[in-house]
């Protein structure tokens, strides 16, 4: 989706190098140009966007924006993005959907108190399932051309790691052990259908 948003101006990324937990340094809002856009994973301790960044909870030149996934869907493709990558916990996806309850909850520094008004803080909630879908809404909203979604880092899927094709009961136990995800998904999912363009 970086590579989307490239088509509408500057992007300034602020992605971890391989798999360090070490963040890049931050660069001052300030220091960003009109009408910039600041992508980034901010999931670790003492990084989260509303760490690094407290201003933008209050300043009106400034709209944070998050995409969120299907629980299940985000597990299969980090899966097989661990796997490719020779990083994997799990020898199995089977495994692997036990090893991480709730992970888009820890993404986003949610828990069953606060996870309601963590998502208050987003100016805009897209859905990656409905990823063309968002951005059309979104530029539309912004002011912005409309642009064709660009897909990359996306891993080739097999019967073994297919969402689509997991026994019912082990959906079942997913879906058990990651209720607040759902909770989160399912919220995100209402309020992007309820975003209204407005410029």
């Amino acid at each position: 989706m970086v590579e989307t948003l490239r088509m509408w101006g500057p992007v300034v990324a602020m992605y971890r190098r391989g798999w360090t937990n070490t963040p890049p340094p931050a660069p001052p809002l300030s220091t960003l140009e009109d009408g910039s856009v600041l992508v980034g994973h901010f999931e670790l301790p003492g990084h989260h966007w509303t760490e690094i960044y407290p201003e933008a909870l209050t300043n009106p030149r400034v709209r944070v924006m998050t995409f969120l996934r299907d629980p299940l869907r985000l597990q299969a493709s980090l899966f097989r993005y661990e796997r490719k990558n020779g990083v994997s916990h799990a020898a199995t996806f089977d495994e692997h959907l036990t090893l991480r309850p709730n992970y888009m909850a820890s993404l986003l520094n949610a828990d069953e108190s606060n996870w309601q008004s963590i998502l208050d803080r987003y100016w805009f909630i897209g859905v990656t399932e409905h990823a063309q879908q968002a951005f059309d809404v979104l530029g539309a909203s912004l002011g912005k051309p409309p642009v064709e979604v660009v897909r990359t880092n996306e891993t080739e899927v097999t019967e073994g790691d297919d969402a689509g094709l997991l026994p019912e009961e082990t959906v079942r136990r997913f879906r058990e052990a990651n209720a607040l995800d759902y909770k989160i998904y399912e919220e995100g999912l209402r309020r992007f259908e309820a975003f209204r363009p407005s410029k």
